[in-house]
């Protein structure tokens, strides 16, 4: 039922405990970090690993990344067959220096042809739905006209973060560009990027043609964001109850770490602990100096 709440797949931070954790707290579903498709053909058992899931996850997409139609259909294939997520979804977003240079992510959003050609040949390799995850343009807007051709190739859902590839995740992010594709797509279409605050969810969900929001780094500074967006109330030191519920479930230092640091970015006291946290490779050590952050 829209609209939806999605997690969006984070390299090094959707790891499964914390998947579980935001399917728990509000998020209607996860995906996977991305996994390459070669890597998944080649039986990596790192990546297989980065792929795998827990039942209490579901709904939950694995995210593939790749630039060549057959392997990832092949990949897909392989993946539905063996962990049977509720979802493929085909990165064609990441602006990330080392995947654009292999002509994947955001890449394809120079090569339209292949692009449309990989969406429409994985959603008819499997027999789950498909999504694909890009942005409005490599170096600048590419127009409504692609995406609606994207959204014609046969997936299910279109998720579009509101900026070019070469934005990064720095600058305005064009969610009139999101309203006015959502308005003509012929499917569901779920806006991403800059969502830092429930306010500015509330905000967004308010644009009545898009379907849902996908968060992902204001999920890593706020975890209980989608709890909040639901109008209901959080534990007390939430940071340190997300700590605890992950490390629980044996979550390793650098994850940890990396929650403890953007949780506390915005205290006023956070200089003081952030050089402590970022040195520690103790779990333990990273909770103790959160807990004292928080309540000083």
């Amino acid at each position: 039922m829209f609209p939806y709440l999605f997690l969006a797949p984070l390299a090094g931070y959707t790891t499964s405990s914390v998947r579980l954790f935001f399917r728990l707290h509000g998020a209607d579903m996860v995906f996977t970090e991305m996994v390459s498709a070669k890597a998944i053909l080649l039986g990596s058992k790192k990546t297989l690993s980065l792929a795998a899931f827990k039942e209490k996850e579901r709904p939950i997409g694995v995210q593939i990344f790749g630039g060549d139609p057959i392997l990832l259909s092949e990949a897909a294939q392989v993946i539905e067959e063996n962990l049977k997520p509720d979802m493929i979804d085909i990165n064609m977003g990441c602006p990330v220096r080392k995947v654009i240079k292999q002509g994947y992510g955001a890449a394809l959003l120079e090569n339209k042809e292949t692009a449309l050609r990989i969406a429409h040949d994985v959603s008819r390799a499997v027999k789950i739905p498909v999504s694909v995850k890009t942005r409005t343009g490599f170096d600048r807007p590419i127009g409504l006209g692609f995406f609606l051709e994207l959204a014609s190739t046969g997936i299910s859902l279109l998720t579009i973060h509101g900026r070019t590839a070469r934005s990064f995740f720095s600058g305005d992010v064009d969610w009139d560009f999101i309203h006015r594709l959502a308005e003509r797509s012929p499917i569901p279409v779920i806006g991403n990027g800059g969502l830092k605050t429930p306010e500015h969810v509330r905000e967004k969900l308010r644009i009545v043609n898009i379907s849902g929001v996908m968060i992902g780094m204001g999920a890593v500074s706020d975890p209980f964001i989608f709890v909040k967006v639901r109008g209901k109330s959080i534990p007390d030191n939430p940071e340190v109850y997300f700590l605890k519920f992950i490390m629980e479930r044996g979550e390793g230092v650098n994850v940890v770490k990396r929650f403890a640091l953007n949780m506390l970015k915005n205290r006023f006291n956070v200089r003081k602990y952030r050089g402590m946290i970022a040195r520690s490779r103790d779990c333990e050590e990273i909770l103790k100096l959160v807990e004292e952050c928080v309540n000083v």
